[in-house]
């Protein structure tokens, strides 16, 4: 009986086991948040131990999710929609500025702002804290929001290379294909077979990432490119119900929704005044990155 109370116990020790979690995302975006915390606390709500480095920070985290800041990534956004730097994805007129911008000139934005994201690392204090862990320091799994880029991925090689993991709330990125394998499109529905944009943006994209990452990480740094390829899972914001159906990897997995919960009753007020509505309300969301105050009059 003594034996096997000792061999039930030895069981419970095996099935309570945790993991030390390593979770980074540099994009600031209340948004994208929403969707990466729900797994941040689930993970934590599991037992494992999760540290999250995050633009963004949630007001009561579960106990074994720990917050590391990145506190200076939101004074991108403040000095690019303000004008106050020479800015990338906010050097427009306004918002509405990007209905009428062409495909090319709004890659080329965009790559700018990856660009922006990444440099801006280093002015936070969090960056460095996560940087000065002690080389030993062991992390059983690396999650990494990939919308952006591969600036927090320096951290693979900081702690020995933990199984990697993608996450995205940006639907279904390009990058997936080019990251984890696959044919974005699919033969049926691609411009033109010998047509290779991809090749071609990633170069650009790194171009000026290599030196920043170096700089950060040091010289013997693994070139970023082969950094994004350890990745093992890429769980990506998509559904076939609300988007095209693809075929994907078996490694690709479509968790779109994952952040959805049950909803709450509207507040009294608010709820008084959709019950005006002779003919019902619509709610109209522009995302949480949107401000009122750089869109054009006439369209307000």
């Amino acid at each position: 009986m003594k034996l096997l109370g000792i061999f039930l116990f030895s069981l419970l020790m095996v099935a309570t086991q945790s993991a030390n979690i390593l979770f980074t995302s540099e994009l600031w975006s209340p948004s994208h948040h929403i969707f990466n915390s729900a797994l941040a606390r689930a993970l934590a709500e599991r037992g494992h131990n999760v540290t999250f480095v995050s633009a963004d920070l949630d007001k009561n985290p579960p106990k074994n999710l720990h917050y590391i800041h990145l506190e200076k990534q939101y004074e991108i956004f403040v000095e690019e929609s303000t004008g106050n730097k020479a800015s990338t994805v906010f050097n427009i007129a306004n918002y509405t500025d990007f209905v009428e911008m062409s495909p090319w000139f709004n890659i080329m934005i965009f790559n700018g702002y990856g660009f922006d994201v990444c440099s801006s690392l280093a002015k936070s204090k969090g960056f460095w804290r996560i940087l000065n862990y002690p080389d030993d320091f062991k992390f059983d799994l690396m999650i990494n929001d990939y919308t952006v880029g591969p600036c927090l991925l320096g951290l693979l090689k900081k702690f020995n290379y933990p199984p990697l993991i993608g996450i995205t709330a940006f639907c279904n990125p390009p990058t997936t294909a080019d990251i984890i394998g696959g044919d974005k499109l699919g033969l049926t529905v691609k411009p033109h077979y010998t047509l290779d944009y991809d090749a071609s943006e990633n170069t650009m994209e790194f171009r000026n990432l290599i030196k920043e990452m170096k700089e950060i990480y040091g010289q013997d740094l693994p070139y970023a490119g082969d950094l994004e390829k350890m990745m093992q899972i890429a769980l990506v914001n998509s559904h076939p119900a609300v988007e095209f159906a693809e075929s994907l990897p078996p490694n690709v997995i479509e968790v779109g929704g994952m952040h959805i919960k049950e909803s709450k009753p509207l507040d009294e007020e608010i709820e008084k005044f959709l019950s005006k509505g002779k003919k019902g309300s619509v709610l109209m969301s522009l995302g949480s990155n949107f401000r009122s105050d750089t869109s054009k009059r006439r369209k307000n």
